[in-house]
Parts: structure tokens; C-alpha cells; sequence
């Protein structure tokens, strides 16, 4: 009985550890992540003078960031950008594209992880 009581006092100390090695693992995920699409956000500026709409992010991001890796734009729940954790918030839009943004992942805290456009 005693050697019970021990390993259930254990495990009991282990698990919030546990728990929080998961949390901090996921938000370095979402930071990787948001960090990826910025590279390639500021590369499609700098090789087109503007940044790509939400809606060409959404469909066309294989054109708008070439190389970019598609898992790059999914947080660890599974959902797309927009519909999860990741917001991508474009600004000053014309027809062809905007010239800034924001990009952010809501962490496990409830803070924001945020990139913002360099022009």
C-alpha cells in the first residue's frame, strides 16, 4: 500500500510537467510556423513590390510564397489560417495586393506571437 501511495504521489508531480512540455512545444510549433510565412511573405514582396491579399493567401499561396510548406499555414489544432490560431491581417489592399500586414498565433497563454510587414 505504501509503495502505492508512492508512485501515485509520482506520477501526480509528473503530470503537470508533462503538460507543460506539451504547451511549450506546440507554441514553438506556432512560432516556427508564423516565422516561415513571414520569410516568405517578405520575399514575395520583395520580388513583387506588394504583399498578397487574404484571399491569395488563402487559395494561392503555392503562387503568392513559393516553397513555402503547407503545414506552415496550420496550427497544431489542425485548422487553416483564419479559421485557428493563425491570423494573417492584411492592410492597404488594391486590387493586386496590399503594401503591409500583421501575422499572429494565438499562444497557449493566450498571447500573441506577432509579426509585422518590414515596408
Amino acid at each position: 500500500m505504501a509503495i502505492f501511495t508512492i508512485l501515485l504521489l509520482l506520477l501526480s508531480s509528473l503530470l503537470p510537467s508533462i503538460g507543460a512540455s506539451r504547451t511549450s512545444a506546440l507554441d514553438v510549433e506556432r512560432k516556427n510556423d508564423i516565422n516561415s510565412v513571414y520569410q516568405k511573405l517578405e520575399e514575395a514582396y520583395n520580388n513583387n513590390g506588394e504583399y498578397p491579399t487574404e484571399d491569395q493567401l488563402a487559395t494561392d499561396y503555392e503562387i503568392e510564397l513559393p516553397g513555402l510548406d503547407p503545414e506552415a499555414l496550420i496550427d497544431p489544432d489542425g485548422l487553416s489560417i483564419q479559421e485557428g490560431d493563425y491570423i494573417y491581417s492584411p492592410t492597404e489592399c488594391g486590387a493586386t495586393g496590399c503594401d503591409a500586414y500583421t501575422l499572429s498565433a494565438t499562444l497557449s497563454d493566450g498571447t500573441l506571437y506577432t509579426k509585422e510587414s518590414l515596408n
